[in-house]
């Protein structure tokens, strides 16, 4: 995988005057500190290209069109990031297997331009190399003249842990511990097996992790992709967006724009648990507000039920990513050990007898 490197590219940002602090705004900065390869001098050099003119107009997908060997079937969603299908691979499909895959294209304004798409297949190959039970794998990486490249992975039966919150927690009042413990685990190994090989996410949250039902088996998805995407955005269109990660789960770190690590991914982790154990995220606010509470507002407390496990939170979701746990599973196994501290009892004393002693009692 090569040498991890930190390259940061953020823009001049303005400062706030709070009191006892002075810090920079915090509006996500622009940054790239993923895990990257070198890049060589003539990638450096090579300016802005287009793979066609600018003012041609881009296919337009639908089911049923044949993207190279891939049969489009059902739009699974779109927007900023782009769009996702569920298509057929030939190679795939006999007797016992469709041959489902997902594709993913890149949105239309990268599309136009070379140099994203190699930044795209470049952090592709990355994630291309993990193998883990827990993490979904990676086929190929397709480029159609008329489309740009596109991501081949494959499909999984299942649903958001988005959408499992909805159907088992419409109420929000939070889901058993067990039943979080036994969600996140795998997604903290995968994690940790990730963090291992020197690539880390940036982009941990319900939306990015698939549960399958029928199996009970979890997986997470768009292991660092999305955050590429998000940094070529900012990076060769007008779109100013956060290159980091979606808000809610962003640590300190990442909204300051500083060098992410793998505690980035762990304070992600926590906050996902928080909310499916609480129904609420643990930080509330809109931009600069909420990026401000992140990172010096004081963690509220839990429900009284669950505040055996405030200080797992506390750690996990510490200010200084130093002070966070030693890995994500590290995180989880304190969550599932914390017990509740064993309730005071007050034996009262024995009241003073009353009257004399039997031996001098009259008869």
């Amino acid at each position: 995988l090569g040498q991890i490197r930190f390259t940061q590219l953020s823009a001049p940002s303005t400062v706030m005057n709070i009191p006892g602090h002075s810090v920079h705004s915090l509006k996500p900065r622009r940054n790239t500190h993923d895990t990257q390869l070198p890049m060589n001098d003539s990638q450096h050099s090579r300016g802005f290209q287009q793979t066609r003119a600018a003012g041609e107009a881009i296919t337009v997908l639908r089911p049923d069109q044949v993207v190279g060997k891939f049969q489009l079937v059902e739009l699974l969603g779109h927007g900023g990031m782009g769009q996702v299908w569920k298509a057929i691979d030939p190679d795939r499909k006999d007797d016992d297997n469709h041959g489902f895959v997902v594709l993913k294209f890149l949105p239309d304004v990268l599309r136009l331009n070379a140099d994203a798409s190699e930044e795209f297949k470049g952090a592709y190959r990355r994630v291309q190399s993990l193998h883990h039970e827990h993490i979904c794998p990676l086929y190929d990486v397709g480029e159609e003249p008329s489309l740009g490249c596109f991501q081949v992975m494959q499909f999984l039966e299942g649903i958001t842990l988005r959408t499992l919150i909805r159907q088992e927690d419409p109420q929000k009042n939070g889901l058993p511990l067990r039943r979080v413990i036994d969600l996140l685990t795998p997604i903290a190994k995968a994690l940790d097996y990730a963090h291992r090989n020197k690539l880390i996410h940036r982009d941990i949250k319900p939306e990015n992790i698939i549960y399958d039902q029928a199996t009970e088996e979890v997986h997470l998805i768009d292991f660092g992709l999305a955050a590429q995407v998000r940094t070529s955005m900012s990076k060769y269109s007008q779109q100013r967006m956060s290159t980091s990660g979606t808000e809610a789960y962003m640590s300190p770190e990442q909204w300051q724009g500083q060098i992410q690590e793998a505690a980035s991914d762990q304070w992600a982790l926590a906050v996902v648990a928080w909310e499916l154990l609480t129904g609420n995220l643990p930080f509330h606010g809109d931009g600069q507000q909420l990026g401000f509470a992140v990172s010096f507002a004081e963690l509220v407390e839990l429900p009284e039920a669950l505040r055996h496990l405030q200080p797992v939170f506390l750690k996990g979701m510490a200010k200084d990513r130093k002070q966070r746990y030693a890995s994500c599973l590290d995180f989880l196994k304190s969550l599932s050990e914390a017990r509740p501290a064993a309730p005071t009892i007050i034996v009262p004393r024995k009241p003073p007898l009353l009257g004399f002693p039997a031996s001098e009692a009259q008869v």
